[in-house]
């Protein structure tokens, strides 16, 4: 669960998880402001998750292998989500999302069945994720050295 609420100083909205807040305290001399105008809706329409500071969103076409394809099809990764076209190998959809930790985390965690094809931008980003990963297993020995036998 999280609490969003604006900066005053800022006007700005901001999210807060609430497994994270340990103490609050009323703010003299700032009254409490009641939302009549804020839609978390239309807010977070673009998003994927929570953290979200205002970004445009980006047009994403992603490749997804034959393998994916009815999964993506009954449940999208996004309300945006739309299908492009199919070919032999799997299709194209394309979403308005922003790019942001969540969104970065699920594209990852189906690196195997998922390519980002643009914008490209986004594809070098994903590329270069990637490249850090498959270094950090490569090159890192600290795995083997600190395992017992």
């Amino acid at each position: 669960w999280y609490l969003l609420g604006l900066i005053h100083k800022h006007r700005v909205i901001t999210t807060y998880a609430l497994d994270r807040i340990i103490h609050t305290k009323t703010a003299p001399g700032i009254d409490y402001i009641t939302n009549d105008i804020f839609d978390p809706i239309v807010y977070f329409k673009n998003t994927i998750g929570i953290t979200y500071h205002g970004e445009s969103p980006l047009r994403v076409t992603l490749f997804v292998d034959n393998i994916f394809v009815p999964y993506l099809l009954t449940l999208p990764l996004h309300s945006s989500q739309s299908l492009i076209k199919r070919t032999d190998e799997g299709a194209l959809f394309q979403l308005e999302v922003i790019h942001n930790p969540e969104f970065e985390t699920l594209i990852l965690g189906y690196a195997g069945l998922i390519s980002i094809v643009g914008p490209e931008e986004l594809r070098i980003h994903f590329i270069n994720k990637l490249d850090q990963a498959k270094k950090r297993y490569k090159e890192n020995d600290y795995f083997r050295e600190s395992m017992p036998e």
